[in-house]
Order: C-alpha cells, then structure tokens, then sequence
C-alpha cells in the first residue's frame, strides 16, 4: 500500500481525462451506474477508455464552520460493505489542490459486526454441568 494512513487517501485533479458516456445498465438483473471516461496516457500518449461504477454519491457541507471542517461527505459502498466517506480540500506545498479522502466503516456496518460478536459461535451444549 504507498498510502501511509489506512482508510485514506488524496484526490487529485484529472487533467487528461474526460467524461464521455454515463448511464444506467442492467447486468444480471441489477441497474448499476456507470461512466466511461477517456484517458491520455502520459507515458505513451495513448488514448485509453475507462469504466467505472458509482459507489455512493458526495454532498456538499454548507454548515462547515472550521477550516478543519469536512467539504463533502457521504455514505459508499466497496466490497459489499457500507462506509462513510469525508473529503477535505487541501493544497500541497507546491500550490496544487487535490482532495484528502478519509472513510469508516458506516454506523449500520459496525452495528452488523457487533451483533456477529455477540452470538456464540455454536449452540450451548446443556448436558455440560458446569
């Protein structure tokens, strides 16, 4: 993993890519959002299509009160599991912006896993006398 700092990581601008198709597809039943985007390669310079799933959907903080305060945040799905997602925007020592994405598993996830905690794992033998 290059990130040093689990469950984060930075965004920044895509320079050499465009959005060129989106919409909703059904595969095995299921409706999925996608987008393809177009990308030049730097390295060959080469023109290479891109698709990508909608995993959760980013709001705005119109209440942010402190410069430490998040920008965007929302709830996403990866792996089948539900997790909150935070950005703050940030800007390298370079002056360029980029995005700093942090994520937790979601409340209703860790719930799931508390509940899986609290179960025995196999059912109370009652003819054990102690």
């Amino acid at each position: 993993m290059d990130n040093k700092y689990e469950n984060s990581g930075n965004l920044f601008p895509a320079n050499n890519s465009e959005i060129v198709r989106q919409g909703k597809v059904d595969i095995d039943g299921l409706d999925h959002e996608l987008v393809i985007v177009k990308t030049i390669t730097s390295k060959k310079n080469m023109t290479i299509y891109e698709i990508h799933k909608q995993v959760g959907v980013l709001y705005v903080n119109d209440e942010k009160s402190e410069d430490k305060d998040w920008d965007i945040s929302g709830q996403v799905e990866v792996n089948g599991e539900k997790h909150m997602a935070w950005g703050r925007k940030r800007t390298d020592k370079n002056g360029n912006d980029y995005t700093r994405m942090s994520f937790a598993p979601a409340k209703d996830s860790v719930e799931k896993y508390k509940d899986k905690e609290a179960e025995p794992s196999e059912t109370p033998d009652d003819d054990i006398p102690f």
